[in-house]
């Protein structure tokens, strides 16, 4: 098995409550999964989505975001996009993604040049096997995207959400 591939439904001593992975064992044990090795005793919970370690990077990343992602964050935030909640800078695992909208279980991200390499698109890879192993879909755009016809972006994104 891979690093990445991991359902919940195929592990049933594990559980996801509001963005908490919740471990039922009766004896200590390792596991592993994609978002990471861990060691826990008897019982125990974990956070996978928006942890506090990860807090001081999500709030860098929002101070000092590209103008696309602001741009876009324009059209999403307080619910303005078809009513939907979006966050913004969201983790999941040690992914920081740059808006989720959790009641669609979709990721979007705006790849900027950062990207191209094949380093970036290997990383990329492999982050969306490891976010779509949660069962949650990541929806791509590039900046130039954003940046010459955001209409046709919002089309795309309603048309994946099933507004359209």
């Amino acid at each position: 098995m891979r690093l990445w591939d991991f359902k919940l439904s195929q592990y049933p001593s594990l559980h996801l409550n509001r963005g908490v992975l919740e471990i039922n064992f009766a004896r200590p044990q390792t596991f592993l999964f994609p978002l990471f090795i861990a060691k826990r005793g008897l019982g125990g919970v974990i956070r996978i989505y928006n942890r506090t370690d990860m807090k001081e990077r999500r709030r860098i990343l929002r101070r000092n975001q590209t103008s696309e992602e602001d741009r876009l964050w324009q059209v999403l935030r307080n619910h303005q996009f078809f009513g939907v909640k979006f966050y913004r800078q969201f983790s999941i695992g040690f992914y920081i993604a740059d808006f989720y909208a959790p009641s669609h279980k979709l990721v979007i991200e705006i790849d900027g040049k950062h990207h191209e390499p094949v380093e970036g698109k290997t990383y990329d890879d492999i982050r969306t096997e490891m976010i779509n192993s949660l069962d949650i879909n990541v929806l791509r755009f590039r900046n130039e995207d954003i940046r010459m016809d955001i209409d046709s972006v919002l089309q795309k994104l309603a048309v994946v959400m099933g507004f359209m």
